[in-house]
C-alpha cells in the first residue's frame, strides 16, 4: 500500500479530470526512484459499511456492468449441467422441444417472473392472483397464489408463474402454442419446463 498501490493510485487519478480528481483522496508520493510496468490501480477494502461483503472491485468502481456486457454480446453462454451452447429459439422450436419431451411424462410450463431478487415479493403474488394464476415456483418449491406468503426480505429469491401443465397426451397443439407464447411473454423472452413424471399438480 506504501508503494505499488500509492503508485498506481497516483497513475489513476491522473486519467482523471481535474475536477474528479479534487474528491479523490491522494496518497504520498512513494519514497522510490522508478517504477516500471505498473497499471493504473484501484484498492477497494471489502467490509459491510462500503458496498457489502459480497463487493468486489468491479461491483464497487460498477466496472462489473460492463464486464457483464462485454461476456453477454461476445461470449457464448453454455448450460452448466450439459455443457452445450445456449441459443435463442423460435416459438415452433419451443413448441416442438416440449412435445419431444412429453414422451418422458408430463410437464409444467413456467414464465420465469423473478430471478436472483430480494424483496417480499407480495406484488407478485397479488398480481398472479388478479390474473388467474393458481401457482407459483419459489426458489424451488411449489406454493399456491391464494396461500402465498411474504418471503425473506433481504434474501434473494427465484419465481415462476405456471402457465400450464401438460398432460403427456391430450394437449391440443393451438393450447400448447398459446401457453408457450404466454410464458415467453410473461419472462420476456424465457420460459423453463419442470417434468413431473410421477405427480400431477392439484
Amino acid at each position: 500500500f506504501d508503494i505499488i498501490f500509492a503508485e498506481g493510485q497516483r497513475r489513476f487519478l491522473d486519467s482523471m479530470s481535474p475536477y474528479a480528481r479534487q474528491f479523490a483522496e491522494q496518497m504520498e508520493k512513494p519514497d522510490i526512484d522508478r517504477i516500471s510496468g505498473l497499471p493504473p490501480t484501484v484498492a477497494i477494502e471489502q467490509r459491510i459499511s462500503q458496498g457489502g461483503g459480497k463487493s468486489t472491485v468491479a461491483t464497487v468502481t460498477e466496472v462489473y456492468h460492463f464486464l457483464r456486457l462485454l461476456y453477454a454480446k461476445l461470449g457464448t453462454q453454455h448450460c452448466p449441467e450439459s455443457g452445450e451452447p445456449v441459443i435463442p429459439q423460435t416459438e415452433d422450436a419451443i413448441v416442438k422441444s416440449i412435445r419431444a419431451r412429453l414422451e418422458q411424462g408430463p410437464l409444467d410450463l413456467l414464465a420465469p417472473v423473478i430471478r436472483g431478487r430480494k424483496g417480499f415479493h407480495t406484488d407478485v403474488a397479488d398480481w398472479a392472483g388478479r390474473k388467474g394464476y393458481t401457482r407459483l415456483f419459489v426458489d424451488n418449491q411449489w406454493v399456491e397464489v391464494a396461500g402465498f406468503e411474504r418471503l425473506e426480505r433481504f434474501k434473494e429469491h427465484d419465481i415462476d408463474i405456471l402457465v400450464l401443465h401438460v398432460p403427456r397426451r391430450g394437449v391440443r397443439l393451438a393450447d400448447l402454442r398459446a401457453a408457450v407464447t404466454e410464458a415467453l411473454r410473461l419472462g420476456k423472452g424465457t420460459t423453463k419446463t419442470i417434468c413431473t413424471p410421477s405427480q400431477e399438480p392439484g
